[in-house]
């Protein structure tokens, strides 16, 4: 799923929630230093918005710094509680 991911960046420009997810999570296990904020994510779609909605706490916490300002406004719109 990370190779996958990364192709769709490469293709695309942005990562859909699902894949920044991965992403962001793989780098922080690994240890490996990045900034969230190198990676653009999509909500366009509403299927990206319902993977925003349905996504496990600690997941979403590892692309909220990934997010711009209004989106992260859809993503509490959606549910979602900001890390703190």
């Amino acid at each position: 799923m990370l190779q996958n991911a990364l192709d769709y960046y490469r293709k695309n420009k942005f990562l859909t929630p699902k894949y920044a997810a991965v992403v962001l999570w793989r780098l922080n296990e690994r240890h490996i230093d990045h900034s969230p904020t190198f990676f653009k994510v999509t909500l366009k779609r509403s299927d990206h918005k319902e993977h925003l909605k349905i996504m496990k706490p600690t997941m979403f916490h590892y692309i909220w710094p990934a997010l711009s300002a209004s989106q992260r406004k859809v993503a509490i719109s959606l549910g979602k509680v900001p890390p703190t």
